[in-house]
């Protein structure tokens, strides 16, 4: 791994709160530049709530017990709220998996993308509005011009996570974090988006992608490592060829078995 670090992870733990207590942790991972790192696990794995607490979206009752989430030497769990909102959106990009949650269904979703775009970029309404234009073009958006003035519920479920892509990537973020990014959309048009994701991260030297998926084929094709989630606990972290050529542990097989459909 690289001496530099894009996001360091240490000894992370989460309390999940609620009526079925869950605890996440701890979780050590430390992303390199220009690494894609997967996060897999069954359904109740912890995957989304490593990926709330990664993007400070944490509710209540579940909180933090421990640990740091370093980025460039801050510790995100203990900084002023000002530097959090510079960092959310424009350093740190997320890519969620359900755009009508994310998504504010009273604007124009171009103007969505624009607004978090001119929140961390000194650009004029006219400047952000074609640099919207073309990330909507890069993420498959068919007829972007028109798009731009479309709102949410005018939009299928894969046009709005295309959309959702966009508000991850148009800040030109140095560490993205994705959840189920390509969810809802088809085979061909995913591919096409996940290789714009893959590209992007790997376009330029101190960036880094953190990948929550069930999907292993997506793992095997774009992640460089793979962590393994069971239960809120990492069971194995491994070199992604090494974990597909030899898995180590009973649910790293059992989820690469299910993966192959046997």
């Amino acid at each position: 791994m690289a001496d530099h670090i894009v996001l360091d992870i240490r000894d992370l733990r989460v309390d999940g709160g609620g009526d079925r207590p869950f605890t996440l942790g701890p979780i050590d991972l430390a992303l390199a530049p220009q690494e894609i790192v997967g996060v897999v696990g069954d359904s109740g794995a912890g995957k989304s709530l490593l990926v709330s607490t990664l993007t400070h979206t944490l509710r209540d009752p579940a909180a933090v017990t421990g640990g740091q989430i370093v980025f460039e030497d801050e510790d995100l769990l203990k900084a002023e709220p000002k530097l959090l909102q510079s960092i959310r959106g424009g350093r740190i990009g997320f890519i969620g998996s359900n755009p009508h949650g994310l998504l504010h269904p009273m604007l124009p979703v171009g103007r969505q993308v624009a607004n978090v775009l001119r929140a961390h970029k000194p650009l004029s309404k006219a400047e952000a509005r074609e640099q919207v234009l073309e990330m909507f073009t890069a993420v498959g958006i068919p007829d972007p011009l028109r798009r731009l003035d479309a709102y949410p519920h005018e939009l299928s479920g894969g046009m709005a996570q295309r959309v959702v892509i966009a508000v991850g990537l148009i800040c030109d973020p140095d560490v993205v974090i994705a959840d189920e990014p390509t969810a809802g959309l088809d085979v061909t048009i995913q591919a096409q988006v996940l290789e714009l994701i893959e590209s992007t991260v790997r376009s330029r030297e101190n960036r880094a992608l953190l990948l929550a998926t069930r999907d292993l084929g997506i793992v095997a094709r774009f992640c460089d490592r793979v962590v393994i989630l069971d239960a809120g606990e990492v069971v194995e972290q491994r070199p992604t060829g090494e974990l597909f050529r030899d898995p180590e542990t009973d649910v790293s097989r059992a989820l690469l078995a299910a993966s192959r459909g046997f």
